[in-house]
Parts: C-alpha cells; sequence; structure tokens
C-alpha cells in the first residue's frame, strides 16, 4: 500500500501551523504529567474526541493571569517554545491558542486530556478536556462541562497545572532577553485591545471606540497583525 500513501502526500497541503515538538515533564503534589504541543489536524482530531471539564472558576475555565504578564509575553513565550500558535480558534475574539496532549498519571494510571492555553477577548484562559474514544456515548453531550474526576485530575490539579504553566511562561518572561525580541503587534477586534512589542518594551493597550482603536494601529511602527473574524 505503500503507491497508496504516496498518492495521497502529493495532494497534501502542508500545515501552515509549524509547531516544536518537545515533550516537557514535570512532578506536581499527587501526580505527574507529560504534555507536548498538538498540530492543527492532531487539535481537531483530539478535540473531536473531548470532553470540557469544569474548574473551580464559574465559568469552567481558568481565566487568570499573573501581575506584570501582558499578552504579548505571553504570545512570545508560547511562541518561542512551542511553535506558531494554532489558526483554530475565534479570530474575532482571540488573537492566540496553543494546544497540548496532556498525559496525566496517577496512582500508576495514565489518563490523557487536552489543554488549551488560549487568549479570549482581554485575558487569557487554560481550558481542560478529558479525551475519550470516538465511540464514547458521552460525546453526544460534548458541549456539556463535566465535573472533574478527583482519581483522573481534580479542579486542585488542575489549578496546579495552570500554576506550573504560568510560572513557565513567568520564568521564561524573566530570563529572555529584549534585545532580540521581533517587533510586532496582535489585535483582539472583539475587545478593541491591541498587544506586542514596539521599542523594546511589551504593551497593552485597550480602546473604548473604533476610531481610536484604529488610529493607533495606523500609528504603530510595526504592521499589526488583524485577523478578519
Amino acid at each position: 500500500m505503500d503507491w497508496f500513501e504516496e498518492t495521497l502526500q502529493k495532494y497534501r497541503r502542508p500545515d501552515p501551523v509549524k509547531i516544536r515538538r518537545e515533550e516537557t515533564h514535570a512532578n506536581l503534589q499527587g501526580f505527574s504529567f507529560r504534555m507536548c504541543r498538538v498540530s492543527d489536524p492532531e487539535y481537531r482530531m483530539l478535540h473531536a474526541c473531548a470532553l470540557p471539564l469544569q474548574s473551580s472558576e464559574p465559568t469552567g475555565v481558568i481565566p487568570t493571569r499573573p501581575r506584570g504578564l501582558t499578552l504579548g509575553h505571553v504570545y512570545v513565550t508560547l511562541l518561542e517554545l512551542t511553535g506558531d500558535s494554532s489558526a483554530v480558534r475565534d479570530t474575532y475574539k482571540s488573537a492566540f491558542s496553543f494546544p497540548f496532549l496532556f498525559a496525566i498519571e496517577r496512582a500508576s494510571r495514565i489518563h490523557d486530556f487536552l489543554v488549551v492555553l488560549a487568549n479570549y477577548r482581554s485575558s487569557v484562559e487554560t481550558r481542560f478536556y478529558k479525551l475519550v474514544l470516538p465511540d464514547d456515548p458521552e460525546l453526544a453531550r460534548k458541549a456539556e462541562f463535566r465535573s472533574p474526576n478527583d482519581e483522573e485530575l481534580s479542579a486542585k490539579d488542575m489549578d496546579q497545572i495552570e500554576g506550573y504553566l504560568w510560572g513557565l511562561v513567568g520564568g521564561y518572561t524573566s530570563a529572555r532577553s529584549r534585545k532580540t525580541i521581533n517587533p510586532f503587534a496582535r489585535c483582539v477586534k472583539s475587545n478593541l485591545v491591541i498587544f506586542g512589542f514596539e521599542n523594546n518594551e511589551f504593551f497593552e493597550e485597550r480602546f473604548g471606540d473604533e476610531h481610536a482603536f484604529s488610529e493607533r494601529i495606523n500609528s504603530l511602527s510595526v504592521e499589526a497583525t488583524v485577523d478578519q473574524g
């Protein structure tokens, strides 16, 4: 069947999103995990088998961001460590999204999860999904948030992972020299937010109307990325 794969390969479009496939391993209180960035085709496949988990936050996701970290800090860190942002997102409300496959090990058992660190409006959310097999009947209610299973991944565990990820971003930001960061600007049109790196500084600005938002974009010394949502 080599001819079959070779023929299909000729007609496959290359994935424009370039990622870095590097595994990270960590031991936290009560469990350990491995995480690895996934490509957009892999993200779509996994998301089709993903059940959203309710976090300790009322919205079901964890939207916190440590003080002093702009959207630009988060974007540059995840871009440099894991590759391009996913294109699978609501581009009107989100300027970046980075999905990861997680293997949680607890009591010698491994459980699979999808974790997405993504900009949403003016915040950054950590979204957790339990992965199930494609024929699992629970997928019929795919949109419903599930309560965490403490034997697999508890709400406290999710908080620990979220803290680990923010520690990763904060540590990288502190150690990263600004001298080699290329100036950039990205926009979140839903909330009229512009963030980026200009004049050797990270910035994040919010505007109350479209006119001021557009004027600021035109005044930038770098071309702003404005996704068409």
